[in-house]
């Protein structure tokens, strides 16, 4: 059983964005955490 889930203990990731935000800059971390999954989803590739 994976005890990660939404409900008991779901998957936050704010804290982690932020401070690779101040390392790497936002536009890197949304594409990161966003621009590149969506992609991967739609089966388009990861630049």
């Amino acid at each position: 059983m994976d005890v990660h889930n939404c409900k008991n203990r779901p998957p936050v990731l704010l804290a982690g964005q932020k401070a690779a935000a101040d390392v790497i800059g936002d536009k890197l971390v949304f594409d990161l955490v966003d621009t590149n999954p969506r992609a991967i989803v739609v089966h388009q590739s990861v630049a």
